[in-house]
């Protein structure tokens, strides 16, 4: 097989197979978190300014406070119905949510917050496609704290989990990859028109050309051979 469509076989299924897969996921209803900022109060904000205090319920804070930013998204191609759903944001036992403020949301979806120590719960009924939730969250933690969304909504799969930082960076790839498209598709042009243009076959027998190009791939090897 000709270098050239291996090369462009092989780039064509590292960059498009999963643009298909996003794709065919993107058609199923799912709910998405994606997660803004999470950081550290103390270690992150006041140890970088010398005369910066923050306090919280009228202390100092200490390098347990972490603020979290996050959007919850409908996502795919049907609305979520079921009249009463929830979705558990689970922290591990011993970190505790001490504020959770709703800060955005799509108009018309409203959902109710309870807090219980380390999980909280947001309950709804229609989540329409495409409609949100953007939170600030307050969270006492001995480190940086990892999120576990749960929910038992019938035919909706686990909640997927997005991070900005790591969407940014995706976005500064996406130009080198179509770069890759565009060099994948001239090395199988290239390939292509030298297997149709410049390849000769001639007869062993004689060392007469072949003239239609089409049957140069029928014959057997010890009948031709190609310059």
């Amino acid at each position: 097989m000709d270098i050239g469509l291996i090369i462009s076989s092989v780039l064509a299924i590292i960059f498009g197979l999963p643009t298909l897969i996003a794709f065919l996921k993107s058609k199923r209803t799912t709910i998405v978190y994606l997660e803004k900022e999470n950081i550290n109060l103390y270690n992150d904000v006041v140890s970088n300014f010398e005369r910066l205090t923050i306090q919280y319920d009228g202390e100092e804070i200490s390098d347990q406070l972490y603020l979290l930013r996050g959007k919850i998204i409908c996502d795919g191609t049907n609305d979520i119905t079921e009249s009463d759903n929830f979705i558990e944001l689970n922290l591990k036992s011993d970190a505790k949510w001490l504020e959770f403020n709703i800060v955005a949301k799509s108009q018309g979806f409203d959902p109710g917050i309870r807090i219980e120590n380390n999980k909280l719960v947001l309950k709804f009924g229609l989540f329409k496609t495409g409609e949100y939730v953007d939170f600030e969250s307050i969270i006492q933690n001995n480190e940086k704290p990892n999120i576990n969304l749960h929910h038992r909504i019938p035919n909706i799969p686990n909640v997927s989990t997005l991070y900005e930082s790591e969407i940014v960076k995706k976005r500064r790839l996406f130009p080198y990859a179509i770069i890759y498209f565009i060099v994948a598709g001239v090395i199988f042009w290239a390939s292509n028109k030298t297997s149709l243009l410049d390849i000769k076959a001639y007869y062993n027998q004689n060392d007469e050309i072949v003239e239609d190009k089409d049957l140069i791939y029928s014959y057997p090897p010890d009948q031709v051979h190609l310059y």
